[in-house]
């Protein structure tokens, strides 16, 4: 009984030395958002992964809400739009890479569709 104690706390460590880097009780999440460009039509014309940034939080889990600035377009790149209000955006999935030493873990929002020239924020707005 004794070996299978040490055995099981030895497959704890190194579980617990693959998850990522926790601080304070947070974990370091990318966050992720698939944005879909589109035409006046509906028709496609590109697909982006737009990176919300780096943000050290408890626990996420799938269904989780987010809110984050509105996203805009200049000219065909996806940019944070401050002049409409903050929006709200579910958790779709979350993703650990344990192929890394660090574990990243991205976590993914729902996708939303911007439409060119309805969703432009203008060339010099910041």
């Amino acid at each position: 009984m004794l070996i299978a104690m040490q055995d099981f706390t030895l497959f704890n460590r190194i579980l617990v030395d693959n998850l990522p880097v926790w601080e304070e009780n947070n974990m370091h999440y990318h966050v992720y958002q698939k944005v879909t460009l589109c035409d006046f039509n509906n028709e496609l014309l590109t697909e982006v992964l737009y990176y919300h940034g780096e943000y050290s939080l408890p626990l996420v889990s799938p269904g989780v809400t987010f809110i984050t600035p509105a996203l805009g377009l200049k000219k065909f790149e996806v940019v944070e739009d401050h002049r409409l209000e903050p929006q709200r955006y579910r958790v779709a999935d979350i993703e650990v890479n344990l192929l890394e030493k660090k574990g990243i873990t991205k976590v993914f929002l729902d996708p939303i569709t911007l439409i060119v020239g309805q969703h432009d924020i203008g060339e010099f707005s910041e």
